[in-house]
């Protein structure tokens, strides 16, 4: 029974995350009211491009995880249900903290910015670059695999 008990208190701990991610991203100020990036990559609309295809993701994203967040509280949902509804969101939240977390990989590796995001098994990324070798894209395909799986198809387009 206490490891039951323990279980449903993951559960609820990373629902409730969830929850306050949403709200923190509902709250967020519309794109009117950011000011425009003034350094470096003026004129880049590189970046740019990368930043609203990263926000378009996160909101399709969300937007799957609301309507999750929708069924939990239905009233007439079943225990079964519920886990699976909550493992989605789980799964959902993980796959999103994997594509940023490897995004700051191929960065660190000394390119200027990437873009990766998993759908239907395909892994894109997309690394922003002057220039790129054969080892490289064999390098970060590698390392691609190892993150999310040897059974994923790796795309990488390198751009500039």
């Amino acid at each position: 029974m206490l490891k039951k008990i323990k279980k449903h208190r993951l559960s609820l701990l990373l629902l409730a995350l969830v929850g306050m991610l949403s709200v923190y991203y509902v709250l967020l100020p519309g794109e009117g009211d950011i000011p425009p990036v003034s350094g470096i990559h003026d004129g880049n609309t590189r970046f740019q491009d990368f930043a609203e295809a990263r926000l378009e993701i996160i909101d399709d994203r969300n937007n799957q995880v609301a309507v999750f967040e929708t069924k939990i509280t239905d009233a007439t949902v079943s225990l079964t249900e519920l886990e699976m509804y909550i493992l989605e969101i789980e799964t959902i939240t993980s796959l999103t903290e994997k594509e940023v977390y490897f995004e700051s990989v191929v960065v660190n590796l000394g390119y200027e910015d990437s873009l990766v995001f998993l759908d239907d098994d395909i892994l894109y990324i997309t690394v922003l670059a002057d220039k790129f070798t054969v080892d490289e894209y064999i390098t970060i395909n590698k390392m691609a695999k190892e993150e999310f799986g040897k059974n994923i198809i790796v795309s990488i387009d390198f751009t500039n």
